[in-house]
């Protein structure tokens, strides 16, 4: 046997598991209905190759640096019943639960990594899984949003992804290590330049209908009204905007925006999810009352954006189509949402933008010149009137934007890659292994 094949059975093995946004995996399925006939590793394929949410970024990189790695996409409901149909795994209304656990008896994984939350596991069950599955070395969480330190305790690492979630795990005595989000740079092969740019774009969801994101909500609003921002919006037009208490309001919302995981997945599993995901939002109250006070403030937007500006905004992108909108837009604009994990910058969206080489406009964090230098390489503001005020001044100032935006790419495609995460991860799993 050679000395790489020696090394390669003894490599370790880790899986992620992690989600798709169900608006991307409609709209993958949509553009490839046959997706849902085709064996388990064709449909990887497409999803891989569609670039939608996190897609393989994490276990090409994860493989590059000597490990054998995998990707679980939990709730990609169509695929994963098909992997389940070919192991000849039977299943029941807890789907999930059932087809993840054969796969991990399956794969045998060294190292597990929970992308964001567990999305099927209390924490009860996950404290066992060692004792279940004993080849488990290390269960490593990577977490972009706020929980409560009791409901993360048992992973061996949480990889915070903003230093105030970092700074509260460690106060909370959780092993927590600083890990921003990275760029997918396995996709620059398949962005498309076109010869006519977007001027300034704005890709997400507006805000209407999600409390914290009410600050974004009325800044589109005004800058749709006086700039020539275009946006790929995602808006819930089901919702019904009301005037209750803040507490009502969030309950309101909640089942809004959340019912159809009852249609999709079932009571006992959307009860379960209900319980935990009030318990969080409860905790976040008590341990920042100012933050969300403030959001409560500010004035609940009465009609989805895309009824006021119809010529302006368009249906939401996903995956490499979102990434090529990116890619050919001068100026892409990025906005937090109000609480106060978000006066920190570090979302995905912002190494995407600086990544496929569009200039990123975007709200001033506190901890901004740890990733990118202002005036530089990338641009901020701090009010809708600064925002204004730069967009006007780059798109009349090419050169200074052109070289803003490659400085921002550079800096991205050298220090914020998924690559880049993924070495910084391993160097902790080699100090715990």
């Amino acid at each position: 046997m050679s000395d790489s094949s020696k090394m390669k059975e003894n490599c370790l093995s880790v899986v992620r598991i992690s989600t798709i946004n169900q608006d991307a995996r409609i709209h993958l399925i949509s553009h490839y209905p046959e997706i849902i006939s085709l064996p388990y590793s064709d449909q990887m394929a497409i999803y891989n190759k569609s670039g939608y949410t996190y897609s393989n970024a994490f276990s090409k990189a994860m493989n590059s640096l000597g490990y054998n790695a995998h990707e679980i996409v939990y709730d990609f409901q169509e695929m994963q019943k098909t992997w389940a149909r070919e192991h000849n795994i039977p299943w029941n209304e807890e789907w999930r639960k059932d087809i993840i656990l054969a796969q991990i008896s399956s794969l045998k994984p060294d190292i597990i990594l929970f992308q964001d939350h567990d999305p099927v596991f209390p924490k009860e069950t996950r404290t066992k899984w060692k004792e279940k599955f004993p080849f488990i070395q290390l269960l490593l969480l990577h977490k972009g949003s706020r929980s409560p330190a009791s409901e993360v305790g048992e992973y061996d690492v949480v990889f915070s992804a903003y230093p105030e979630i970092h700074e509260d795990y460690l106060k909370a005595g959780i092993s927590s290590h600083l890990l921003y989000h990275g760029f997918d740079h396995y996709r620059l092969p398949q962005l498309q330049k076109k010869t006519e740019q977007y001027e300034c774009t704005f890709s997400g969801s507006s805000g209407f209908g999600i409390c914290e994101h009410r600050l974004r909500y009325w800044t589109l609003n005004e800058l749709f009204n006086v700039t020539c921002l275009q946006g790929w919006i995602q808006e819930n037009e089901s919702f019904i905007p009301s005037n209750p208490e803040p507490f009502f309001i969030r309950c309101h919302d909640f089942i809004q925006r959340k019912a159809y995981k009852v249609r999709e997945y079932g009571l006992i599993y959307t009860g379960s999810w209900a319980v935990k995901y009030l318990s969080k939002k409860i905790s976040e109250q008590k341990l920042h009352h100012d933050d969300l006070s403030y959001s409560d403030k500010i004035k609940e937007p009465d009609s989805p954006l895309s009824k006021h500006y119809p010529m302006k905004i368009h249906p939401p992108v996903h995956g490499i189509n979102m990434l090529n909108l990116l890619h050919n837009s001068k100026i892409s604009l990025q906005i937090g949402g109000d609480a106060q994990i978000f006066k920190q910058n570090g979302s995905m969206r912002q190494f995407e933008i600086t990544g496929t080489g569009s200039l990123l406009l975007m709200d001033h964090g506190d901890n901004i010149n740890d990733l990118f230098i202002p005036d530089k390489e990338i641009m901020t503001f701090s009010s809708t009137a600064e925002c204004i005020e730069n967009i006007q001044y780059l798109l009349e100032n090419e050169d200074e934007r052109i070289k803003i935006a490659q400085n921002g790419q550079k800096r991205t495609l050298k220090n914020h890659t998924t690559l880049c995460r993924c070495k910084e991860m391993d160097r902790t799993i080699q100090e715990l292994i």
